[in-house]
C-alpha cells in the first residue's frame, strides 16, 4: 500500500508541479502568513490529485494556468494598439513636405498651366434687411401716409 501510494504521490507531484507550487505559497512564506501560505498548498495538492487521476498529470507542458483577467489585457491591448498608430502617423507625418506660406496666389500657380480670358462677379445670393418705419404721431392710419413736408395724404390703389 505505501508503496503504491509513494508511486502514485511521484507521477502526481512532478518536479515541474512542486516547483511551480513553490513559486506559489513562498509569497505567503515571505510575508509571514503561514495560514495563508498553507491554505494555497492544500488547494494546490487537491487540484494536482484531481488532475492527475485524469491521467495526465501537470507537468511541464500543461502546468496550471493563472485566472486570465480580461480587463487588464484590454487595457494593455489598447496601450500596445495606442502606441503603435502614434508611431506609424508619426512617421507618415514627418514625410509630408513643409512648404512656406507664399503672399501672392500667383505664387502657387505654375508657369503656363493657367490661362485667364474672362473674369465676371455673379452674385449668386443676395440678403435684404428691411425695417419699418415708425408713425412719427403714434396713431395708426389706414390707407394715409404722412409725405417729407408733414402733410397727410390719403388715397388708395388698385385694380380694375
Amino acid at each position: 500500500w505505501w508503496i503504491s501510494t509513494c508511486g502514485k504521490a511521484i507521477k502526481t507531484f512532478t518536479d515541474a508541479g512542486i516547483e511551480y507550487i513553490g513559486e506559489q505559497i513562498v509569497p505567503y512564506l515571505s510575508n509571514g502568513d503561514y495560514y495563508g501560505a498553507f491554505d494555497k498548498f492544500a488547494d494546490l495538492c487537491d487540484e494536482f490529485m484531481t488532475q492527475a487521476e485524469t491521467g495526465d498529470p501537470f507537468d511541464t507542458h500543461n502546468l496550471p494556468k493563472e485566472p486570465f483577467n480580461i480587463l487588464i489585457a484590454l487595457i494593455i491591448a489598447l496601450a500596445v494598439g495606442f502606441i503603435i498608430a502614434k508611431i506609424y502617423t508619426g512617421s507618415l507625418k514627418n514625410q509630408l513636405n513643409t512648404v512656406t506660406r507664399q503672399n501672392r496666389a500667383s505664387d502657387y500657380v505654375k508657369d503656363g498651366s493657367v490661362s485667364i480670358t474672362k473674369s465676371t462677379d455673379l452674385f449668386l445670393y443676395r440678403t435684404v434687411n428691411r425695417t419699418a418705419k415708425e408713425n412719427p404721431s403714434g396713431r395708426k392710419t389706414s390707407g394715409t401716409h404722412i409725405s417729407l413736408s408733414g402733410r397727410t395724404h390719403g388715397g388708395r390703389g388698385g385694380k380694375f
